[in-house]
């Protein structure tokens, strides 16, 4: 009997030497297996309409930014942008040849002027005769009358062409029509430049619905891009509510994942959600209808892993189990 007393507490000593240890190693660490790889995923969109003549990338190829992804046909986009251009080449040769006219008229319009200032003083000497000076009169009234045709000519060029900025010389007068065709050049030239669709940033192509034929629109997604390099993913581990007490932003962090059993990634808190993730569902709970049951929710916490460390490679989604500690380690 003293045997198995002996043995009894022996056991029930161990247990409790056990409950404490795990209570002692578990003090200050929160967990949970609710926690997937996270990250940026790049849409590869359009934005011009076309016809698609060649994609140059296949499933799971990786890629740098500014690697070309698809192509489409240009040649409509040529021919607007060289529409483009002679539409403003003709309406600066119209505003030029108009201000030409103007300078020529004024100069004409001086001359006349100062062969008439002549003829009155040698009239006074009886030089020449009154007809001489009538005629240089009517030259001077002649060219004002050019001079001031060829105002309202350049006027009604800018007046045409959307208006003029008053008040500077009419050299610096801004056409607007010739601006807003400046920028119809810049636009189709832009428009040219996005026939050729490029990866934003480095990753891997995933999802790649496009092929050579295919008529796309502007927006239509063709593909996707996903970074899977350090900060571009990250951890989103959903923690209950009641798990959240002690955890702040900056705590270290480590975490398994399933893929890669007993390989620990470091990282630490870098942020938590400024909500449950209920209140951002699509649709959200209702508890004003007076059947309500208190459920411990959950917040998404993000975790930034760190980087410099030797670690496999994470894809976006995979299941991963994080552990935060809340308190320092004791020297």
């Amino acid at each position: 009997m003293k045997d198995r007393r002996l043995l009894i507490l022996l056991v029930l000593a161990c247990i409790g030497l056990a409950w404490g240890g795990f209570l002692l190693a578990s003090r200050g660490k929160v967990s949970t297996d609710d926690a997937y790889v996270d990250g940026r995923v790049y849409t590869i969109t359009p934005r011009v309409a076309g016809y698609v003549v060649e994609v140059l990338v296949e499933d799971n190829q990786e890629v740098r930014a500014g690697d070309p992804l698809v192509r489409l046909d240009p040649v409509e986009y040529e021919v607007a942008l060289a529409d483009a251009r002679a539409s403003l080449a003709a309406l600066e040769e119209d505003a030029t040849a108009a201000e030409q006219d103007l300078h020529q008229a004024r100069a004409q319009h001086e001359q006349a002027a100062l062969d008439l200032r002549r003829a009155q003083d040698l009239l006074r000497t009886q030089a020449v005769s009154q007809s001489s000076v009538d005629t240089a009169q009517t030259a001077a009234t002649s060219a004002m009358t050019r001079v001031r045709a060829a105002q309202a000519k350049l006027d009604a060029i800018r007046r045409r062409n959307a208006g003029a900025r008053e008040g500077g010389p009419s050299s610096a007068v801004i056409d607007s029509r010739v601006e807003a065709a400046k920028a119809k050049v810049k636009q189709a030239a832009l428009n040219l430049e996005y026939t050729t669709i490029t990866a934003p940033g480095p990753g891997f192509v995933t999802k790649k619905s496009v092929e050579p034929g295919l008529m796309v629109s502007r927006g239509q997604p063709l593909m996707s891009v996903v970074p899977l390099h350090v900060p571009e993913i990250w951890v989103t581990a959903n923690y209950k509510e009641t798990d959240l007490t002690d955890v702040r932003p900056g705590q270290p962090c480590t975490f398994e994942v399933d893929t890669y059993p007993g390989v620990t990634v470091k990282g630490h808190v870098d942020s938590i959600q400024a909500g449950t993730g209920s209140v951002f569902a699509l649709f959200p709970p209702e508890n004003a209808s007076g059947n309500f049951v208190k459920v411990v929710q959950r917040i998404p916490v993000k975790i930034a892993i760190e980087p410099d460390q030797d670690m496999p490679r994470l894809r976006v989604g995979m299941s991963v189990v994080p552990v935060i500690r809340t308190v320092k380690k004791d020297k």
